[in-house]
Order: C-alpha cells, then structure tokens, then sequence
C-alpha cells in the first residue's frame, strides 16, 4: 500500500477549505486492481470498506470544523489517475463556504497534528508487466486556488516471477541424530523469503512438514523401511509462490546404518554408540562367527558363536565389551546412532568396561570430566593409562567404537558432551610424564604395576620386566 501525506502548514494565515490530490498511474498499473485504503485530517480516521476503487461521503462534523466534509475518491480510467477531493461545506447551504475562516483543515499544530491527512490507496501491477519494470508514484496536492504541490517520486520495481525451489539431498546427521533435508532455491526478482516442506510417506497425500523456513538446512524424524517423497514450494519477499507441482523433488528411502567396528587380531575393548536393531549377541556376531573365538562382558559372562553360547544375552550401548578374533576383521552394527549427551553411562564402583558414544575422537579429560572425582584408573587395549591422582594420562584421546576399562571409587553416572562440541581434533596428545616411564611391549596382561620412582628395585627386577 502507498500513503500520500499532506499538511497545511503551520504558517499558513487561514485554514484549507478544499484539498485535492491526483495521482497518475504508469502503463505497468493494472487499473481494474486499484483500490482505496483509509483517509484522515486532523482528528479524524475513515475506515475504507476493502476492495473500494470508488468512495463518496459527505461526513457531518461541524461540530469539530464549523463545516460538514465532501469526500470523493476513486480512479479515472480514461486519464489513467487516482484522485482524492476533500471540499468543506456550509452546513446550511451545503455549498462552499463563503466565510474564509471556515474549513475543515486549519493551520498545522506539529504537536497535535491538527493540520495533517493522508490518504491510502493500493496497485498491482498489470499482468503484462516484467520483472523490473517499475510503478511510478507521484501525486499532485492542490490546497484551494493556490499552486499545486508535488510529493517525492516513489518507485516500486515489479517482480512478477514466482520463485524456484529444489532439495539438494536428503541424509542421516550423526551429530543431531535427525535426518537432514537440503534446500535451495532462486528468485530473479525480491528475493527469497521462506519454504514450505512437504512430506509424502508412501504415497500418501502431500501434507506441510515444515513452514516457512528461512535456512537452507532443516532436520527431521523419518520412519526406517518408509518411502519419503519430498516437495519444496519457496515464497518470495513479495508473496510470489512457486507454483505446485507434480512430481517430488527428492525421493529418500531411511533405511538401518551400518557402523564398522574395526578389530586387530587377537584382544579388542570395543564399544558401539549404535543402537543394534538385533541386540541378540549371537545374531549380533554372526557376520564374524567364523573369526571370533570369545567375547566378554566385565564380569566375566562369555559369548562363543562356535559353541551356540551366550551367556551375556544382548548387546548394550551402555557396556563396553572384550572380543578375541583369529584375524583383523570388521563387525557391522546395524542400528540406529544414540545422542551422546541424552545417554548417561552408569559407573559401578570397582572395574568395568565403558563405552565411548561418540563418533568422533575425544580428550579423555574433558569427555569424563562427570567421572573424574571417581575414577581410579583408567586403562586401554594396548594397556596403557590414566591415573588422575598421580597425574599420569597415556591414552590422551578416546576413540570411537573402542571400550576402555576403568576402576571407580563408587557409583556414578558418565555423561559424554554433544557430538558436535567437546572433545578433542583426533590427534593424538602428548601425554608423557616427567616421573614415570610405563613403556613396554603389550602381552594382554590386564593389570599395571605402578612403583614410586624412588623404591630400590632387587636386583632380579628393572624397568619393564613382567611379574607373573
């Protein structure tokens, strides 16, 4: 909508008896879509029913201006102009006053606006016009007989084209643990303002996912084993809509992640941040029955694929677990990622093996930070250590799918940091010590001996040497 404003200024020595304005209207204005908004002087607002392209009114108030108001509003066709007449009337006579004092707009009073108007009115652009033709505003205001007045020129730029919008892809976000939709989209003209997101589920009618989105990626829950068509219909900063369409813009069907657990020859602390969605360990296990000789819970409880034993019953996120295998091999976790932050670890007092949940490396620090006051020692496959109280921290960074052995004082609960935040580059850090030298071969031994640096050694025993 425009407003053109007048004013009969405060130098003014009478008031304004009759106020007209007249507005030309450019080739690119569709004539047929005017229409008038709402007008007011002084102390008065007139509410304009919508759609109006044509007003008149005679408003009664002598009893503000000593006169009545004619108002008439509309558009002239043939001379391609809006046009706004406001003339006093003698109440009497209904005619102009003779009376010079009398009018309905006097001398402005800036603190009140006592001499102030404005009128309101609305165009669209005819259906011809282009992206960046313009509409040209420029309205003639005349106070009685004196000259007229000529507002500033403003110009709106049309931008008749809808805009265009696509989804770029569609894949699962381990770090928000959401499935992440990809938008992208043009305008040659305003600009982009926003997208709807729909969402057909197999081959069910179209419905709104999400509205008026403003970034280009969103995330979203989808169902496994569920055929996802998508559309986007974008908006542009003029309330152009991309036309509908008939065909999806991207066809994704979720299905179960797989994560790789890399295993070396022999002894192996692993963990899973999957969820499996076959949790059973003998099913779990079945890719790699033929390479596994045992795997083991922190108590002790065993599963033997060879055999048909198991005895740990099914796989926990919450655990970390010991695996023996003849040869390096991968075990695949089908399942689902877990939100590191939302799944509290529990730590039982004494010895466990807990899991690392995230899927990036992380300082062993900062991620058992909840833990620490607790924690006695800490150990990992290749044997080496953290040892808190006597300042010691050879494993400097966790890593993801390993399990790592730890020794608490007492109960607690492990909370590790979101995936996208905490947590170290996944280099390793320089952890070594000044007062203890723990090198060694590892012979899966699962317990370090730890002697103060100052204790005479017999003579049968040095640095390095196996007891047992």
């Amino acid at each position: 909508p425009y407003t053109v404003l007048f004013e009969n200024l405060p130098a003014a020595t009478l008031p304004a008896q009759r106020v007209e304005i007249t507005l030309p209207l450019n080739e690119t204005v569709d004539l047929d879509a005017f229409t008038l908004g709402d007008f007011g002087f002084s102390f008065v607002f007139v509410d304009v029913p919508e759609d109006t392209n044509y007003y008149y009114e005679i408003l009664p108030f002598s009893y503000l201006f000593g006169v009545q108001v004619e108002v008439e509003a509309g558009v002239d066709t043939a001379m391609r102009k809006a046009y706004w007449v406001f003339q006093s009337l003698d109440s009497l006579t209904g005619q102009p006053p003779s009376d010079p004092l009398a009018g309905f707009l006097p001398p402005n009073d800036t603190a009140s606006g006592s001499g102030e108007g404005f009128v309101m009115f609305t165009v669209f652009p005819d259906s011809s016009s282009q992206t960046f033709d313009t509409i040209d505003a420029k309205a003639s205001i005349v106070f009685d007989d004196n000259p007229p007045i000529l507002t500033p020129m403003s110009l709106l730029t049309i931008d008749a084209d809808p805009p265009a919008s696509t989804i770029d892809t569609v894949f699962y976000n381990l770090d928000s643990a959401r499935y992440q939709v990809v938008l992208s989209g043009t305008d040659i003209g305003s600009g982009l303002r926003n997208y709807t997101l729909f969402l057909s589920v197999d081959s069910s009618a179209y419905e709104p996912l999400l509205e008026r989105i403003t970034v280009p990626n969103v995330f979203v829950d989808l169902q496994i084993g569920t055929t996802c068509r998508f559309i986007t219909l974008a908006r542009d900063s003029v309330d152009n809509v991309e036309p509908e369409k008939d065909s999806a813009d991207y066809v994704f069907q979720p299905s179960e992640l797989v994560l790789p657990i890399e295993l070396d020859e022999g002894w192996n602390l692993i963990s899973s941040y999957f969820t499996p969605s076959t949790p059973d360990m003998l099913e779990l296990l079945e890719p790699i029955e033929n390479e596994t000789v045992l795997l083991k819970d922190y108590q002790g409880q065993a599963v033997v694929p060879s055999l048909g034993i198991n005895a740990v019953g099914d796989w926990s996120v919450l655990e970390g677990y010991q695996i023996k295998v003849t040869q390096a091999t991968t075990l695949p976790v089908v399942g689902s990622p877990v939100v590191p932050q939302n799944t509290p670890v529990p730590v039982a007092e004494g010895w466990q093996i807990i899991p690392y949940l995230k899927k990036r490396p992380g300082d062993l620090e900062e991620e058992l930070i909840s833990v620490n006051w607790a924690i006695i020692i800490v150990k990992d496959n290749e044997g080496r250590i953290y040892f808190p109280s006597l300042g010691i921290d050879q494993i400097g960074t966790l890593e993801p799918t390993q399990g790592y052995w730890l020794k608490s004082t007492s109960q607690a609960y492990l909370y590790y940091s979101a995936n996208f935040t905490g947590g170290g580059s996944g280099e390793a850090s320089d952890r070594s010590n000044s007062h203890f030298d723990l090198g060694g071969l590892n012979t899966g031994n699962n317990a370090t001996l730890i002697l103060p640096s100052g204790i005479v050694l017999p003579a049968m025993l040095n640095a390095g040497d196996e007891i047992g």
